[in-house]
């Protein structure tokens, strides 16, 4: 499946999701926020709606910034989906699930498709939906990410 031989296991494996549980997470969510290194070597985060159909995530992005210059320099990224999130105040803990993962960000040369699919995940009309990829196509960039490494993980909070 993916190779995680160059990724560490989690430390506190009994909070670990399974994998279909992690696939459940990225399809029920839209956003995300996406890491990438930037050229003096600091993370450069940035939030991103996203599509995932195994074994990867798509994203689009202006065809110009910050991001996508990054991604060029180096095309290792992160990515972290955040499904639950509840506070506990008076016991000071929270319930939460979230999946990160890892992987290889490529640029795409044929976008239609993932426009598409795109479009799809967040409309049904798919006149619109043609009408947007046409007047952005010459601005967007589609990018895939090849998922190599995938981790979930959910607090216990216990009454």
């Amino acid at each position: 499946m993916y190779n995680i031989s160059m990724f560490r296991e989690m430390r506190r494996n009994a909070q670990q999701l399974s994998f279909k549980e992690n696939e459940e997470i990225l399809k029920r969510n839209q956003s995300a926020v996406l890491g990438v290194q930037t050229e003096n070597g600091y993370p450069y985060t940035v939030p991103i709606n996203y599509y995932y159909e195994y074994p990867y995530i798509y994203f689009h992005c202006a065809n110009k910034g910050y991001k996508l210059e990054s991604i060029k320099k180096n095309s290792k990224v992160s990515l972290c989906i955040i499904d639950q999130d509840e506070i506990y105040a008076e016991k000071l803990a929270t319930n939460y699930k979230s999946v990160i993962l890892f992987g290889k960000a490529v640029l795409l040369e044929d976008k239609k498709e993932a426009l598409l699919k795109f479009g799809r995940k967040y409309s049904h009309d798919i006149e619109l939906i043609d009408k947007d990829i046409m007047e952005s196509w010459n601005r967007v960039v589609c990018i895939r990410i090849q998922i190599e490494h995938m981790t979930g993980k959910k607090g216990i909070y216990v009454e």
